[in-house]
């Protein structure tokens, strides 16, 4: 993904972050956003700044195939195998590698981690089939308070190595 379209993503992928939490009690506008390296924001509100990376989740194949396709003059329809048994264990190794990663790479100043399940395998998969999926064995040790995973139409908040809350994110 070119950088350009990276910081798009991340914007938005922020947006639907802030828009989600702007119903918690504990955050409070108004807010100042600043764009930083790692972590990737800083937002501060009240006497609070928090540090938030956002990340994708997605196979190198699959984003090597889907760069061919845009680049392609052909209109090109994926196909996605959803009888595939393998599907699940596939998605749960590709989320731990992308949690692993970050956590070595990110600095302390990272509150939260914002993962966005960019990858079909997550495709058509119920916000519980999700949590299933991604909590179905321990997450490896991570320092951040809170992982959140975005999926096109849910947000899931993983804390503490464990699912605390199963909220559907927003209307898209």
């Amino acid at each position: 993904m070119r950088r350009g379209q990276q910081d798009a993503l991340e914007r938005w992928i922020l947006n639907r972050f802030l828009d989600h939490l702007q119903s918690d009690p504990l955050f409070q506008f108004p807010i100042k956003i600043s764009k930083s390296e790692n972590p990737d924001f800083f937002v501060s509100f009240n006497d609070n700044k928090i540090g938030i990376e956002i990340t994708s989740c997605v196979d190198p194949k699959e984003e090597a195939q889907r760069t061919a396709d845009e680049k392609s003059d052909d209109n090109v329809v994926r196909s996605i195998n959803l009888m595939d048994p393998t599907r699940p264990d596939r998605l749960r190794k590709l989320f731990i590698k992308t949690l692993s990663k970050k956590s070595e790479k990110c600095s302390t100043s990272v509150n939260h981690l914002l993962v966005y399940l960019d990858t079909d395998l997550a495709a058509f998969e119920t916000a519980g089939d999700l949590l299933e999926i991604l909590t179905s064995r321990e997450l490896p040790v991570h320092q951040f308070d809170s992982i959140w995973v975005y999926e096109n139409q849910f947000l899931f908040e993983l804390v503490s190595q464990r699912v605390v809350s199963d909220r559907s994110a927003f209307d898209i």
